[in-house]
């Protein structure tokens, strides 16, 4: 189980990374002719970021309910899976529909960690942790909403 952890730790931090260099870089402005071809091959990349992440959280929710994943899997999975969306948003509305359902994934998971932890299948920091990942969700959710 901590090899797991820190397999997920090193991941998320290579995510994070990518995800800030994937920002900075967003930022310059390429060559009107290049631009086309660039938008086409980051929508194929996103695509696939899309798909590897429902993959990933498929697998971190069959985990848990399986009684071998953490609620902490299961929050980082969904959170890659809303921010990679995220970038194949069009507009605000979409970002809303993408937040709203991170809350209520976030809000299902809460309640399902509070009552395996009732039951003594969890820690109480899975649960910590999941109402935590509601909180932060629900977070996202004002801040975009707010812009």
């Amino acid at each position: 189980m901590p090899r797991i952890r820190q397999l997920a730790s090193v991941a998320l931090m290579a995510a994070l990374c990518a995800m800030l260099i994937s920002r900075g870089s967003a930022q310059q402005v390429a060559p009107p002719a290049a631009q086309p071809a660039e938008s086409k091959a980051k929508a194929e990349l996103v695509s696939q970021l899309i798909a590897t992440a429902e993959e990933a959280r498929k697998q971190a929710q069959e985990l848990y309910r399986a009684g071998q994943g953490t609620v902490q899997e299961v929050h980082v999975w969904t959170m890659r899976l809303a921010d990679a969306r995220l970038l194949a948003a069009k507009d605000k509305k979409s970002r809303i529909e993408i937040l709203t359902a991170r809350v209520t994934a976030a809000e299902e998971m809460e309640k399902d960690a509070t009552g395996r932890l009732t039951m003594g299948l969890v820690r109480h920091i899975d649960a910590i942790d999941a109402r935590f990942a509601r909180i932060q969700a629900q977070i996202d959710l004002a801040n975009e909403e707010a812009k």
